[in-house]
């Protein structure tokens, strides 16, 4: 190969050879910037998912809460579902009591023990 010849392949290669680095360097930076991106987007990514698992602690502990309050209600309701229960019985029997007490007082009035009949005139002064 004559001088001449060398020269001109290297001139041939160094232009290429700056061609290529530069477009090495401007897909370097391209991949930096995709990179870049794709790491914000894992770190937002991460904030949402931390942030989500916080509500979601702190909803389950609301479910507890909320359960344990239920379960309380609950045993309230039947509870005072059975003092109503007893009150009303003893309602019956106050109520039946009240009836055979004034059945008696009813019978009292016309009883007489030596056999005579006394009767009650209300308001005897008025009518006569």
């Amino acid at each position: 190969m004559s001088r001449m010849n060398a020269d001109i392949k290297l001139g041939a290669a160094s232009p290429v050879m700056t061609i290529t680095n530069e477009n090495i360097s401007t897909q370097m930076q391209k991949i930096y910037d995709t990179l870049n991106i794709l790491a914000s987007g894992i770190q937002t990514l991460n904030d949402d998912t931390q942030r989500l698992s916080n509500e979601s602690i702190r909803l389950q502990s609301s479910i507890e809460s909320i359960t344990q309050e239920f379960s309380s209600l609950k045993l309230s309701i039947q509870e005072q579902s059975s003092f109503l229960d007893g009150v009303k019985r003893n309602q019956e029997i106050l109520q039946q009591d009240l009836a055979s007490l004034k059945q008696k007082v009813d019978d009292m009035q016309y009883v007489s023990y030596d056999g005579t009949l006394i009767w009650k005139i209300t308001n005897f002064h008025e009518k006569m």
